[in-house]
């Protein structure tokens, strides 16, 4: 925060990172480097690296802001994202779609329902989901569940049949008799 505010604006949170592979290479060059500000390690000064290296950061005012600490506010920022976007998901053989919804260009479904409100991230597995309301992050595996008002930690895996969880980073949850 600056010492001298030069507005009564204030950054809110929440950010759409589209090269997120650059955003992990500059927060691992701080803290290998051991770069800190005011003695802690900033997000700020990994997204300065990133304008500094020709990634293109663009700050959007907001009309709402939702506190997204709690699985319930966030899943109510992803409902309100979705409601003002454009995104228009393709076709996906096997898949129903409910917009309005957003699904990375290479995550693979199979035998699913999914939206609406729902975000699936880059590289996810889905077979035999229906899915609404929930967020699922990049890299994670669903398989023979049904899940409403849920968020999916990156790199999880789920298998079985469950209403709703909050599953975090790289979790594994297998219920008896599933595989």
């Amino acid at each position: 925060k600056p010492e001298t505010p030069v507005s009564h604006l204030a950054l809110c949170g929440v950010y759409f990172i589209a090269e997120s592979e650059l955003l992990y290479a500059c927060l691992e060059e701080i803290v290998v480097g051991g770069k800190k500000t005011a003695g802690e390690y900033q997000l700020t000064d990994a997204l300065q690296m990133m304008i500094d290296r020709g990634a293109a950061i663009k700050a959007r005012r907001m009309d709402r802001w939702f506190d997204s600490g709690r699985v319930e506010t966030l899943l109510a920022t992803n409902r309100y994202l979705l409601e003002k976007s454009a995104f228009s998901p393709v076709s996906i053989p096997s898949v129903v779609i409910n917009p309005p919804v957003w699904i990375a260009p290479d995550a693979r479904l199979a035998n699913c329902v999914v939206g609406p409100f729902v975000s699936i991230g880059q590289d996810v597995n889905m077979t035999n989901v229906i899915i609404h309301n929930s967020i699922v992050n990049d890299h994670a595996r669903l398989k023979n569940v049904i899940l409403s008002d849920s968020v999916i930690g990156f790199s999880s895996s789920f298998t079985g049949n469950l209403q709703k969880i909050s599953l975090g980073d790289a979790s594994q949850v297998s219920l008896q008799g599933e595989e």
